[in-house]
């Protein structure tokens, strides 16, 4: 769905950490929003989004995979949410 919703989506890994079995991978996503996601048509616009992903590894393959990112943030980048207002010190 992503990639139908992003035709020229890339990633890039900003920092990674490993311990033990597990990775944390840091990244950013970009793309231009040209086909339906989440019921949100294309806008033409171009998302950025950041997220981690927790892998865990057994044998050398991903048996567990933990993805969080920023769907606020990508909204915000459709056009579909107002930009955060900084908040004033009292």
């Amino acid at each position: 769905n992503y990639w139908r919703a992003f035709p020229d989506l890339r990633f890039q890994v900003i920092s990674t950490l490993i311990e033990s079995n597990r990775i944390v991978i840091l990244w950013t996503g970009e793309g231009t929003h040209l086909g339906t996601i989440m019921n949100i048509p294309a806008t033409g616009h171009n998302v950025q989004v950041r997220g981690v992903s927790i892998l865990e590894i057994e044998h050398g393959l991903v048996v567990r995979g933990q993805y969080i990112w920023d769907l606020a943030g990508m909204l915000r980048h459709m056009g579909l949410l107002p930009e955060l207002q900084p908040t004033q010190s009292i």
